[in-house]
């Protein structure tokens, strides 16, 4: 049984037709996007690139690419989107396919891989490329909530190969924090790290740092980077060390770090609960008593 798209360029070949300037084709797509819908001129567009991803028997004409045309014909006339499953999409994409394809493929890996090649692509061009990275933290942010972690795992890997920036390694080092792989996340956040020029990047990478290595179980060195953390003075250092404390039994230590916070709340002249609810929370539950005494470790970062 011949398959449907297989039929139609069959007859398309036969007939002498002329295959498409896709290339033409995208460019009009992203004409049409930046008029007025309605317009004359809005309206010709439509009906001419309409006729291109027009269908035989529920198959588009042009395959993958009439599938892609149709999706983003719905997009520019304000239609509910109609992502289209990856079921036809070709070895190699053509130049700018991929971010064509990227915006309207079903979430998965396919549409991560399809993000991966147009942010590649982009790299030449900042704005364009902002742009797209954009898009692919929404999609990634996407993928984490309904946990997709592959997908959003090669989604993270491609912004970071793409942006090679403090942000894209902080979320490809917290995601592989999720997924267990440790010694990537500590190895992209020390590289991070050495690499810092202002103290507020500093402290952005010790917290997150610091964070990776209480996930992997790595208490010790969690508190070495929050130790330097609170000596440059980061809040989240004191509220950190201040719940490890509180897991230890050790109360003084944590009345101290919370008690610090609430300090420095009470000088902006605002609401404790406001400015700082937990370290407000952490200061009530330091002072229940304990039962267990405060065990100190040697390398406790505070001083005694």
């Amino acid at each position: 049984m011949i398959h449907a798209s297989a039929l139609a360029l069959g007859l398309a070949l036969a007939s002498g037709a002329q295959a498409p300037d896709w290339q033409a084709a995208w460019a009009k797509l992203e004409h049409l996007a930046t008029l007025r819908a309605t317009s004359p001129e809005w309206l010709r567009l439509y009906a001419e690139l309409e006729q291109l991803a027009e269908t035989q028997n529920g198959v588009p004409r042009h395959g993958y690419r009439g599938r892609l045309l149709d999706a983003h014909l719905a997009r520019v006339a304000g239609d509910a989107p109609r992502p289209y499953a990856a079921v036809e999409i070709p070895a190699r994409w053509e130049p700018g396919e991929a971010w064509l394809a990227a915006r309207v493929l079903e979430p998965g890996v396919v549409r991560a891989s399809a993000y991966g090649f147009a942010l590649a692509e982009a790299r030449s061009d900042p704005t364009e490329l902002q742009r797209r990275l954009t898009a692919a933290y929404e999609a990634f942010g996407a993928d984490v909530l309904e946990l997709r972690l592959e997908s959003a795992e090669q989604l993270a890997v491609a912004m970071h190969d793409a942006a090679d920036a403090t942000w894209s390694a902080l979320t490809l080092a917290l995601l592989s924090t999720r997924l267990g792989r440790f010694d990537r996340a500590d190895e992209l956040l020390g590289r991070e790290y050495g690499r810092a020029r202002t103290s507020a990047e500093r402290l952005d990478v010790l917290g997150r740092w610091a964070i990776a290595a209480l996930g992997a179980g790595r208490t010790e060195r969690a508190r070495d980077r929050l130790g330097i953390a609170l000596a440059l003075g980061s809040g989240d250092a004191h509220q950190i060390l201040g719940l490890l404390a509180l897991s230890r039994g050790a109360g003084d230590r944590a009345r101290r770090l919370f008690g610090a916070l609430l300090v420095r709340a009470a000088g902006t002249g605002r609401e404790p609960l406001e400015a700082t609810p937990w370290a407000l929370r952490g200061w009530g539950l330091a002072l229940l008593p304990s039962s267990g005494g405060e065990r100190v470790s040697s390398r406790d970062p505070l001083p005694r």
